[in-house]
Parts: structure tokens; C-alpha cells; sequence
């Protein structure tokens, strides 16, 4: 990818390495599950319930944060942690480039009820996993569906928007490409 930054990106461009963030994404986590398997297997029912209360706190957190505000609040909000991360690899970005990042943002379907829910889910069918004490190798091969392969068990619905949001995001980033300074080329190398 940085080899490819010394010009803007093209939607192909963000879709390769897409998917060689997840590609990566996934190796990792498949190193650490044997590691999260023996864990887990070693919890008794009060940590389980532990993790249970937990999850429930952050979840609880999540839907604070998720609903505070007006809907322009939080677009705002979240466009304004996005130009963070962008900035970290590109440096400071123009009043023009922050403004397409809010106008493309506000764009955006607002995912947060959807996560949760699957997040709920995922952490209920966890916890189911845990308290059934399976063998490792069960164990291992279940939290393997729940974090990677993620596509057996996702709603259609949720994941035609999460398509639809990934190329908006492509489309956003591609875009801000074509709007960098050779300073801000430099410094993403």
C-alpha cells in the first residue's frame, strides 16, 4: 500500500488491502485461540458470571456513548475520531479534507444498534460455549466461528449494510487520495 501512495488510491487499491488487513486480522486471531481456549476451559461458574457482568457493563457503555447526543452530534463526533486516525498516517489535514470526511461521514448509516446486537450475541453464544466445558478442540473451533468466521452465523441484513458502508468508506478514502499533499504522501511513507 505505501507503495502506491506516491498516487491517489483507487476503489480497487482500498479493496486489496481490505482485505489484507483482515487476512492479518484473522491469522492473529487464529494464534490466539488456542491461548483464549485454555483460559477460558479453566473458569469456573463465578467467573463466568464475572465475564457475563462484564460484558454487560460495556455493553451498557457502548449504547451510553452510541445514543448521546443529537444524530448530527454523533456523526460529528464520529467523523471527528475518524480524522484522528487519518491524521496519524497522513498528518494534519486541510479545512477541505476535513470537510469531505463530514460530508462523506454524515453519509454513513449509523450501525450502532446492529452492533450491539451482534455483539450481544456473539457474547451470549460465547458464554453458552464456556459453560458447556467442551473440549478444547470444540471450544477452539467455536470461538473460530464466532471471530472469524462470522459469515455462518451473520444476519444477511446486517451484512449488506456493512458492504454497503464498506464501499461508501472505500469510496471516502479513495476520494481524500486524490486531495493529499505531497507532505502528507511523505508522511504516510
Amino acid at each position: 500500500m505505501l507503495a502506491k501512495s506516491a498516487r491517489p488510491y483507487t476503489l480497487e487499491d482500498i479493496a486489496a488491502h481490505q482485505r489484507e488487513l483482515r487476512a492479518a486480522y484473522y491469522r492473529l486471531v487464529m494464534q490466539v485461540i488456542p491461548d483464549t481456549a485454555e483460559f477460558l476451559s479453566t473458569m469456573d461458574s463465578a467467573d463466568i458470571a464475572h465475564l457475563e457482568r462484564r460484558f454487560e457493563e460495556e455493553n451498557r457503555k457502548f449504547l451510553k456513548e452510541s445514543a448521546r447526543g443529537t444524530p448530527e452530534q454523533r456523526v460529528e463526533r464520529r467523523a471527528k475520531r475518524f480524522v484522528g486516525h487519518l491524521e496519524s498516517w497522513v498528518g494534519r489535514l486541510s479545512p477541505e479534507q476535513r470537510q469531505l470526511v463530514a460530508i462523506r461521514y454524515g453519509e454513513l448509516k449509523d450501525l450502532a444498534e446492529d452492533m450491539i446486537g451482534e455483539r450481544r450475541q456473539r457474547q451470549a453464544e460465547m458464554l453458552a460455549l464456556v459453560r458447556l466445558r467442551p473440549p478444547r478442540p470444540e471450544l477452539e473451533a467455536g470461538l473460530k466461528r464466532l471471530f472469524i468466521e462470522t459469515d455462518s452465523w451473520r444476519r444477511a441484513e446486517y451484512k449488506a449494510k456493512l458492504a454497503e458502508r464498506e464501499a461508501q468508506g472505500h469510496a471516502m478514502i479513495a476520494e481524500l487520495s486524490a486531495t493529499l499533499t505531497g507532505e502528507q504522501r511523505a508522511h504516510l511513507q
